[in-house]
């Protein structure tokens, strides 16, 4: 295939993505049909149908972009060689980034609804939430390594890490919560007094 038509698939398959990512997050999964993320898309269900076998398999490629970017801001954290505490207040940052984003923070609720009852799709949620949950576990265990974090408090850090982006994933559209632009530092400082970190190796 040359290089012009493959641009124009992947092109053509982004639009459908993100034209399914606006439904979904507005309306649910459960009440859009292909016909209409096809319209949205500009395309025919047909061609909806020849990159995706159905809708289940449409609503995990979304879900996997989305992971897959957030998964690859960690990733450029872990290669910045960043202390634990600056680690952890990029990582927070981002997520209240996304929270900030409506469209985000109702597709995820959403898709976890849908997902219930069907196999397949709890599945694939968990081998993607297990790739990310290893970046930050890696990251710990480099940490532990250093003689900066002791290692009897790794299961704890790992456990209050995910324990913060899971409330900012699923309350950050509570108005009566308030996330300050200071949270993702607040939050890091606090874990990192619960672990007794320290930037000088412990003897």
């Amino acid at each position: 295939m040359a290089k012009k038509e493959l641009r124009a698939e992947e092109s053509t398959k982004e639009k459908i993505i993100e034209s399914a990512f606006a439904l979904f997050s507005q309306r649910g999964i459960k009440d859009i049909s292909m016909r209409e993320i096809a319209q949205i898309s500009g395309v025919s269900k047909p061609v909806i149908y020849y990159y995706f076998k159905d809708k289940n398999a449409l609503c995990i490629e979304v879900l996997r972009l989305k992971m897959l970017q957030q998964q690859r801001k960690m990733a450029s954290f872990v290669s910045a060689s960043l202390g634990l505490g600056d680690f952890l207040e990029r990582l927070f940052a981002g997520y209240a980034d996304n929270a900030t984003n409506k469209k985000m923070v109702s597709f995820m609720m959403q898709f976890h609804s849908y997902a219930i009852g069907r196999r397949e799709i709890l599945q694939k949620i968990n081998t993607m939430k297990e790739e990310q949950s290893d970046v930050i576990k890696d990251f710990l265990d480099k940490e532990a390594r250093k003689g900066a974090l002791p290692r009897r408090y790794l299961e704890v850090a790992k456990h209050l890490i995910f324990a913060v982006v899971v409330h900012l994933v699923v309350n950050s559209h509570e108005k009566r919560l308030d996330f300050s632009p200071s949270f993702a530092q607040d939050m890091s400082e606090a874990i990192l007094r619960a672990v007794k970190y320290s930037k000088r190796p412990y003897k």
